[in-house]
């Protein structure tokens, strides 16, 4: 079943996000990682609190095992559908390179395929080159009322197909994730979450 979503959230939305996460991750660094949590530094120690995906991108591994209260942290964002999943997969030390996800609350499979006038990057390589997910697939298999897991895989295309020296399209295979809900009050206000 193929959806197109709508989302709240435009490019430049995003790419001013990740500037503010990669702060604050450089700043909960440099504090240590045992940093209260209001702050955004990456969990460790806490098995409830750690998060970690794993994929390959056109054949190079893409993987993190650790959070912040955004990256690799799920939100419930309520639109005109009703309740949604949204969450952004990332390494948080360089969170340039990056998958976005915009789903349903509910088990189960979900493939999505955005056109390029909703401005819902899907993938977001190293150089910052925007891929559009152009069928992948998210099998969500595990929910509670504090993570998530699943696993994805598909194809993205290039938004600017005028971009010089990017590919046309890339293939994620063998995508993995399991991580938490953020229980950030910030975050949530942010992006209007639950």
């Amino acid at each position: 079943m193929i959806q197109s979503i709508k989302t709240p959230f435009s490019i430049a939305g995003l790419l001013f996000i990740t500037v503010l996460a990669f702060m604050r991750c450089t700043n909960a660094t440099s504090a240590g990682n045992n940093a209260n949590s209001t702050t955004g530094a990456a969990t460790t120690g806490n098995s409830a609190d750690a998060a970690s995906f794993s994929a390959i991108v056109d054949g190079t591994p893409f993987s993190a095992n650790t959070g912040t209260d955004n990256l690799n942290a799920a939100f419930r964002v309520k639109d005109d559908k009703g309740i949604r999943l949204f969450f952004m997969l990332t390494n948080p030390e360089n969170p340039v390179q990056k998958f976005n996800f915009d789903l349903p609350d509910h088990i189960g499979s979900t493939t999505v395929s955005i056109l390029p006038k909703e401005s819902f990057e899907g993938y977001i390589n190293k150089d910052m080159v925007v891929y559009l997910s152009d069928g992948v697939t998210i099998n969500l298999t595990s929910m509670s009322a504090t993570r998530i897991s699943g696993t994805f895989s598909g194809r993205y295309k290039l938004e600017n197909e005028k971009t010089a020296n990017a590919k046309p399209s890339i293939q994620v295979t063998d995508g993995k994730f399991n991580i938490p809900f953020s229980t950030s009050a910030s975050w949530k206000k942010m992006y209007h979450a639950q």
